[in-house]
């Protein structure tokens, strides 16, 4: 007579599937968070995670062959370890050596790995002692670790992540591995380990409270090395945390800091004044287009951009694309910029820009704006790739121009160079097109003393706006040809299918001596006090006759 199937072993390997998968997933966030979420990082886990499932199953693998063992008890031990390692993990992340963490992480990783892999070829050697037939019970387990290691993922992407912060999600898998070390537990042969059913309670609870989510533990983790550091051993005043990625804003008297995902993302600061993020390239764009009607914003991000933007003469409709919805609730939240969402002339689409653009191909622009993030992040070359250029290229009106952030990639400005007849760099903003477009200062005077905020003139002519004005008029805008001379090497086309600026000249590459992280230095203001005076009156005669005519038309 057969024995009725024994359902532990199938559980067990889901279970073990499902948080292995997921912690997985949290590990390549917070890794990815902590080193800019360059591309390595998703590999860096994988390879370390996939040396704790060899090591863990073959761990698995001799006790099985022992036969001196309480398996299920074995398996109960492992979990419970795992999980408290877990429980704990976001409360020793943080040293102030990265390679030290790096180190730590690595650990963390292999620890857990390994731990629930000495789990698996347990469940598949109880499973198969448990029936007649071997190779179905074999298969049986190995779809349970496999439906477990599907559902893990997009449970924790897709639900987790958008109801818990990370620390949660971490505590929350965390309890399901301690669930199914009681679930091992409960099969054990032997009475003596009933004991064990007080201690990993208690465990559980220390682990708990060990790892309750402090305010500190993303600050703490860009707070290594980071460049932007206003308040070392402070907090973030605000964190958005959801599947799409974590959004901190730190408070500082010239704008709060946003950073997106571990990396500086801009300030809340509109005033060209006060140009701690500088949102003088913002403004610049007043001397690349007579009459931008039509706008598109690839990246809302602070916000402050848009803002700008919204104030040129003439704009009268604006998209603004952003795949993190983040970013509206941000920006909805902050007084200083909050303003673009509720002007009329604004679209806002929570979407990926680039399929944004294949979706509307009737769509045209006079202007495109995509300030982006560092060349170097994760999928950077989906924005800044040869295609990428193409597309932009044939949304854009006669006239049109893109103005795109490189953040200092000569690649970039090679490629746009490539695509474009007219390229040229404001610092590291590349402004292009296919017709002559740049205004004369003039012309680029009167525009700026036109923008309006509502009824209301962004500068009025006082001293201090009038130096801010001549300042950013007397940097350079430079053609591809002039810069091309400064770079410090052959600049390469960044496509789709050539990643350049994220592997071969990526961060990583970079910080271990194999690529020059500075390639393109970038132009800057070389005026003199004397120049700088003539600049300014120059700009105050201007500005004056510029509002005195807008006076006289309205």
């Amino acid at each position: 007579m057969k024995n009725s199937r024994n359902y532990t072993p199938f559980v067990l390997s889901l279970l073990v599937g499902f948080s292995s998968l997921s912690i997985e997933v949290l590990w390549v966030r917070v890794i990815s968070f902590s080193v800019h979420t360059v591309p390595q990082a998703f590999s860096y886990v994988l390879i370390v995670f996939l040396l704790g499932i060899a090591a863990g199953s073959f761990i698995g693998k001799r006790l099985c062959q022992s036969g001196k063992y309480d398996l299920y008890f074995a398996a109960a031990l492992a979990l419970m370890v795992a999980a408290v390692v877990d429980f704990a993990s976001l409360r020793m992340l943080v040293l102030e050596n990265r390679l030290l963490n790096i180190a730590l992480y690595s650990t963390l990783i292999f620890i857990t790995a390994l731990l629930k892999s000495i789990v698996f070829p347990i469940a598949h050697h109880l499973g198969s002692n448990d029936s007649d037939r071997v190779a179905a019970s074999v298969s049986y387990v190995y779809f349970g670790n496999i439906m477990g290691s599907t559902l893990g993922p997009l449970a924790t992407t897709f639900i987790f992540l958008n109801w818990f912060t990370t620390a949660h999600t971490f505590s929350l898998i965390a309890g399901i591995t301690g669930l199914a070390s009681l679930l091992a537990l409960s099969n054990a042969s032997s009475k003596r380990y009933a004991l064990a059913f007080t201690l990993i309670p208690a465990l559980t609870i220390s682990g708990v409270a060990f790892a309750l989510p402090g305010k500190n533990i993303w600050y703490q983790l860009i707070d290594v090395g980071r460049t932007y550091a206003e308040q070392p051993g402070g907090h973030f005043r605000q964190t958005y945390e959801s599947q799409y990625g974590v959004i901190n804003i730190e408070a500082s008297d010239t704008g709060d800091l946003v950073f997106g995902f571990g990396k500086y993302d801009g300030r809340i600061n509109t005033d060209l004044m006060v140009n701690s993020n500088e949102i003088d390239r913002a403004y610049r764009v007043a001397g690349f287009h007579n009459e931008p009607a039509n706008v598109l914003i690839l990246g809302f991000s602070t916000g402050s951009w848009a803002n700008v933007i919204s104030w040129l003469p003439g704009v009268s409709t604006i998209d603004i694309i952003d795949i993190n919805p983040d970013y509206a609730a941000m920006v909805k939240q902050e007084p200083k910029v909050a303003g673009i969402l509720s002007d009329s002339r604004v679209d806002l689409h929570i979407d990926d820009g680039r399929r944004w653009l294949k979706r509307n191909p009737d769509r045209r622009f006079d202007l495109i704006v995509m300030n982006s993030s560092y060349y170097f992040r994760n999928a950077a070359s989906h924005i800044l790739s040869r295609e990428m250029m193409e597309l932009m290229q044939a949304r854009l009106n006669t006239g049109g121009v893109v103005y795109f952030n490189t953040t200092g990639s000569p690649d970039a400005f090679a490629t746009a160079a490539d695509v474009f007849k007219y390229s040229y760099a404001y610092k590291h903003f590349v402004a292009a097109s296919d017709s002559h477009f740049l205004l004369d200062r003039e012309t680029t005077i009167e525009r700026l003393a036109a923008m309006k905020n509502g009824d209301k003139y962004i500068f009025v002519s006082s001293p201090e706006e009038q130096i801010a004005m001549a300042t950013m008029l007397a940097i350079p805008v430079v053609p591809y040809a002039q810069a091309e001379k400064t770079f410090t090497r052959a600049a390469e086309l960044i496509t789709d299918n050539t990643p350049v600026s994220e592997y071969r000249y990526g961060w990583l590459a970079g910080k271990l001596g194999l690529s020059d992280e500075n390639a393109w230095p970038q132009a800057r203001n070389t005026m003199t006090t004397e120049t700088r005076d003539t600049a300014t009156g120059i700009v105050s005669v201007q500005l004056t006759t510029t509002r005195e005519a807008l006076a006289n038309a309205e």
